[in-house]
């Protein structure tokens, strides 16, 4: 009898060695974070066609911007991924004909077809061109642009606000260039 309960104590021991625990599985979370930042970016720039400012010793590209009339003004989409963002502007940049000595650089930027003043931003050099619409613009004032995809119209003006004096023939190039700014 000693064998058999030898035999069976050493069964049992076997089988509890042989046959252990049940398996469980093991679950883990993986945590991702960040933070995303604002992003603004142009769109390919339409370019504007610059004309003479009536009798004026100007040159001129506006019409498309509300309120002007005068030659073509350029364009170019914005597409801002936050809030809170702003376009600034400067002043047009270039070349002229020689004998071309203009007094005023004045550039304006529209969002849209919106209409109220603070849809509007200018900047210049020299003063502004005259006491009509030019005026009325929020000159150097950050140009707010909503979340999305806005169409800003680019306008612009470089001459001197008097008919004396002679706007030589020739070719006309300035640039107006605009900076976004996320926030």
């Amino acid at each position: 009898m000693n064998f058999r309960l030898i035999a069976l104590a050493s069964c049992v021991a076997l089988g509890s060695i042989a046959f252990g625990g049940k398996a469980q599985a093991q679950t883990s979370t993986v945590p991702f974070g960040g933070t995303i930042t604002t992003v603004c970016t142009f769109g390919t720039p339409v370019p504007g066609t610059l004309v003479r400012t009536g009798s004026l010793i100007a040159v001129e590209a506006t019409t498309g911007v509300v309120g002007f009339s005068t030659g073509t003004a350029g364009s170019v989409t914005l597409n801002c991924t936050g809030a809170a963002s702003t376009v600034t502007v400067a002043p047009p940049a270039g070349t002229a004909p020689t004998g071309f000595a203009p007094a005023v650089f004045q550039s304006v930027v529209q969002r849209g077809t919106n209409t109220g003043a603070a849809d509007y931003t200018s900047a210049n050099a020299g003063g502004v061109f005259d006491t009509g619409s030019w005026t009325t613009l929020g000159s150097n004032v950050p140009l707010a642009v909503p979340v999305g995809t806005s169409t800003l119209n680019v306008g612009m003006v470089v001459g001197t606000n008097s008919t004396v004096g002679v706007l030589p023939a020739g070719t006309y190039n300035y640039n107006v260039m605009l900076t976004a700014n996320p926030n």
